[in-house]
C-alpha cells in the first residue's frame, strides 16, 4: 500500500515539475521511506507506551535515525520487511537498555567500542547508499561526513552525561541505538541484510 501510494504522489509531483521517469522513481523511493518511517514511528510510540519502555524507544531511534539518515546504509527489498524488522530491531534495543543492569566501567567501555566504530564508519563509509540512492559528488560527501561528525559529537556528549548522572537506562539506550544504525552502514550490514533478503525470498518461493 505504501509503495502503490509513493508511486502516486510521486508520478502526481512528477506532472507538475515536470520530470522524467527515472526522476519519478527517484521521487518514490524517497516517499515510500518518509511514509514508511511516519508509520514506523507511530508503532513504536504505540507499542512503547503499551510495554512501559516509551523513553528507551525514544533516544534508540533518536540514536538509531541520528546517524542513519546523514550516513546512508543498507534497506530490505521489501517495505513489509523493513517495517517488520526494523520495529523489532528497534524495541529489542530498547527492551535490553530498559531490562540489562550496567555499571559506569562497561558503560565508559561499550561508549568507548561504538565511539570508535564512529569514527571508522564516518570516515571511511559515509554517506553509504543503495542502488537507486548514491552520493558521489565530493561536495555531497564531505557534507554528509561533517553532519554525521557533528551528530557523533552531540551523541558522544549526551551518553557521557548520563553516564555522569548514573543514568545507566538512557546512557545504554543512546549507545545501543548508536551501534545499530552505525552497523547498517558498515559493509558487515550490508552482507547481513542482503543475506537476510535472500533467505526470506527463498522461503516465499517455496511457499
Amino acid at each position: 500500500m505504501i509503495k502503490r501510494l509513493s508511486l502516486r504522489l510521486a508520478r502526481a509531483l512528477g506532472r507538475q515539475l515536470p520530470a522524467s521517469e527515472g526522476e519519478i522513481e527517484v521521487y518514490a523511493y524517497g516517499l515510500e521511506i518518509f511514509l514508511g518511517t511516519a508509520v514506523k514511528l507511530l508503532l513504536i510510540v504505540v507499542i512503547s507506551l503499551f510495554l512501559g519502555i516509551f523513553w528507551p524507544s525514544l533516544l534508540v531511534v533518536l540514536a538509531f535515525a541520528g546517524f542513519r539518515i546523514p550516513g546512508g546504509g543498507v534497506h530490505l527489498s521489501t517495505y513489509s520487511r523493513c517495517l517488520f524488522i526494523g520495529l523489532t530491531f528497534i524495541l529489542a534495543l530498547a527492551v535490553l537498555a530498559a531490562s540489562l543492569p550496567a555499571d559506569t566501567g562497561v558503560l565508559k567501555s561499550m561508549l568507548l567500542l561504538v565511539a570508535l566504530l564512529a569514527v571508522c564508519t564516518i570516515i571511511v563509509w559515509v554517506p553509504a547508499g543503495t542502488d537507486k540512492k548514491r552520493v558521489t559528488d565530493p561536495g555531497d560527501i564531505r557534507r554528509q561526513k561533517i553532519k554525521t561528525g557533528l551528530f557523533f559529537l552531540l551523541w558522544f556528549a549526551a551518553c557521557s552525561l548520563f553516564i555522569h548522572r548514573g543514568q545507566s537506562t538512557y546512557a545504554l539506550a543512546l549507545i545501543s541505538g548508536a551501534a545499530g544504525g552505525l552497523f547498517l552502514v558498515t559493509p558487515w550490514g550490508y552482507r547481513f541484510f542482503s543475506s537476510l533478503d535472500k533467505m526470506l525470498n527463498g522461503k516465499e518461493v517455496s511457499a
